[in-house]
């Protein structure tokens, strides 16, 4: 199918008013809807199919479709925008529950139950219905019981048997699929994690006024500057991994970031001709730390209070860049190969099968009711253990309906990790921009006389081996051209005064083999 990619360029071209007569109206665009307790309402629908039908890219990165982020109206992209860039959107980033029996049986938005029972529980409802009515006295195949009785046995057994080992495949396969949307999570939160991380290490090394202890202005102009890169490469990050903030990655979506105040028209050029990738961002903080403590916005305190090399700081900030990146990175690994397709088709055959022949199965022993009850019960177990296994293996939420998606069941809110991010990358500056006289003005003497020694003794240019280890490495004995002085000297030396003391005696008597009576 390639409608996809067509209507994908023929959207860029034409604009988002074209992409607005496309949508069906009445439809809800919002990502979270009040009304729905707080369930994700439908996507943008379109009048034709998007999504091809055998997946040409990573379903858990873009739902199978590499056009999504362009298909949005006006009115779409400034509401993602707007939640990219929101402050108060405090909403659980998963679904919350509390443990009381009544209250969860009394839950519908938000459970597997909602996919499971009004679809293969009403199929397989009417299904057990007919075939109690085949095999009733009076119907079609009631008159050939005794012919038929045998075959229905041992497709009970069959039945049995295949039941076993349907249980037990789906608990390795739910168990999997939770594992993955684990990963993803803890992914997710050690992302989050080490920018804090970096946000905390500058905000601790900027250069602060002696006197006062405050940031100075070069010092608090770069902090606004990291904390504004910190929100922006959290955004783009999830523009690369979800379909939802897809549209900020797109040229029309930096535009609107540039209007927000989340980028400058400088720094969008660069990100369009680097290919719009969250990557750029890390590059431009790593250089930004080097230029910040080559000319003493960074580090500056720290070394000469420790008497430590700026370097140090600079590859302890560096090395926390690096743990970003590697972190970041393996999200679309797991998502990319989040489950093989021949494991997820031999689960949802084994498990149709089982559901499609449990009435035959059970009208040879448990009778009519029997036949309906255990149908529904079977039905609605296998299905909602497959469903909600599935539902695990998208995380983010990037599965269309049409295709089997649920973003109301099982999902990570992605809007409320930005919103967390927002906050914190201003928490950390604004929380050390004025500290303690205690922990400030203990230090303030120590820096000035180190100063003072600066500027009285100036010290020789270190070597490379100094500065990368930030302290003097004591050269070997042999390297100094000093020989140690000869044993005869010494004693020459100590007896040459005629006024040893008895002390040195016995030292000398020791150092001769003799022991001391």
């Amino acid at each position: 199918m390639v409608r996809a990619p067509v209507l994908g360029i023929a959207l860029c071209l034409a604009g988002s008013d074209a992409t607005a007569a496309l949508v069906r109206p009445g439809v809800c665009t919002r990502p979270w809807c009040a009304q729905c307790s707080r369930v994700q309402c439908t996507r943008i629908m379109l009048a034709t199919e998007t999504t091809p039908d055998v997946p040409l890219s990573a379903v858990g990165v873009d739902g199978g479709d590499v056009w999504s982020g362009q298909r949005v109206s006006k009115e779409m992209l400034a509401e993602t925008v707007e939640e990219a860039c929101s402050t108060t959107n405090l909403s659980p980033v998963v679904a919350q529950y509390y443990p009381n029996r009544f209250w969860l049986w009394r839950q519908w938005y938000g459970t597997v139950i909602r996919r499971t029972l009004p679809r293969e529980v009403l199929y397989n409802f009417v299904l057990s219905v007919v075939v109690v009515l085949l095999f009733s006295p009076s119907g079609p195949l009631g008159v050939k019981w005794a012919a038929i009785e045998g075959y229905l046995v041992g497709l009970e057994r069959a039945w049995t048997l295949s039941a076993t080992m349907a249980s037990f495949l789906l608990s390795f396969f739910l168990s999997q699929s939770y594992s993955l949307w684990r990963s993803v999570y803890s992914i997710m939160r050690r992302v989050q994690g080490r920018l804090n991380d970096f946000s905390l290490l500058c905000a601790t090394f900027a250069e602060r006024d002696r006197p006062t202890g405050r940031y100075t202005e070069e010092a608090e102009a770069l902090l606004s500057t990291i904390s504004r890169y910190v929100r922006l490469f959290h955004m783009l990050f999830y523009a690369s991994a979800t379909t939802r903030f897809a549209p900020l990655k797109t040229p029309k979506g930096l535009s609107s970031l540039v209007e927000a105040g989340a980028l400058t028209s400088e720094e969008r050029d660069i990100l369009l001709e680097s290919s719009i990738d969250s990557s750029a961002i890390v590059g431009w903080l790593s250089v930004l730390v080097d230029t910040a403590v080559a000319d003493g916005r960074l580090s500056a305190s720290v070394a000469r209070k420790s008497s430590a090399a700026p370097i140090a700081v600079q590859i302890q900030l560096q090395n926390k860049l690096v743990d970003l990146r590697s972190t970041y990175a393996s999200l679309q690994d797991e998502l990319t190969a989040r489950m093989p397709l021949a494991y997820v088709q031999l689960v949802q055959v084994l498990t149709d099968g089982l559901v499609l022949f449990t009435p035959l199965a059970l009208v040879h022993s448990v009778g009519p009711f029997g036949v309906i009850c255990g149908t529904l019960v079977v039905t609605l177990f296998y299905s909602s253990v497959v469903t909600l296994a599935k539902l695990f293996l998208d995380p983010l939420n990037n599965e269309v309906s049409q295709r089997g998606g649920d973003p109301g069941i099982g999902g990570i809110d992605v809007a409320t990790l930005l919103t967390a991010t927002n906050i914190e990358s201003e928490r950390w500056r604004r929380s050390a921009a004025r500290v303690p006289d205690v922990v400030w003005r203990s230090s303030a003497p120590v820096a000035a006389e180190d100063d003072a020694k600066e500027k009285a003794e100036p010290k020789a240019e270190p070597s490379l081996i100094q500065r990368l280890m930030g302290a003097v490495v004591p050269l070997p004995l042999e390297l100094t051209h000093e020989q140690p002085e000869p044993k005869d000297r010494q004693s020459t030396s100590r007896g040459a005064g005629g006024g040893g003391s008895a002390g040195d005696e016995l030292a000398e008597a020791t150092d001769a083999g003799f022991a001391p009576l």
